[in-house]
């Protein structure tokens, strides 16, 4: 059961495609929550089952009614802090074991904070002139 919430999505393409390409026979389901399915069209025919909720009522709906068909399947989640702690409680207080439930906080780019220059120290080169090259 792979949970994905954005770009959580992206490390489950790389899993999917994985799978077929070894000839697994792991059953997927795929959940897909957000606004937009990046990879939908790579992830939907590698998964046994693919559900694209565009929101998080919808996503509940789909997950609870996962959860009483599929009670002891493996749950991977990715996504941002809020969507893995959420998901893990909805699990956990629907009786899916917390040795079920792994997790992967997956918040996309984050730019890295700018280095300050080393005391006395200009990092930036020095300006050539234009014709002394």
């Amino acid at each position: 059961m792979f949970l994905a919430q954005g770009v959580g999505i992206t490390p489950y393409r790389s899993l999917l495609r994985d799978i077929r390409a070894t000839g697994s026979r792991t059953h997927t389901t795929l959940v897909h929550v957000g606004r937009g399915h990046t990879f939908r069209r790579d992830t939907e025919p590698l998964a046994d089952s693919a559900l694209y909720p565009t929101d998080t009522r919808n996503f509940r709906s789909v997950l609870t009614a996962i959860m009483r068909s599929q009670p002891d399947a493996r749950y991977y989640l990715c996504g941002t802090s809020a969507f893995i702690k959420s998901t893990t409680t909805m699990l956990i207080d629907h009786g899916i074991r917390s040795k079920h439930i792994k997790k992967d906080k997956f918040i996309g780019y984050q730019p890295a904070e700018p280095k300050a220059p080393v005391s006395g120290h200009n990092c930036a080169p020095e300006p050539v002139p234009i014709g002394h090259q």
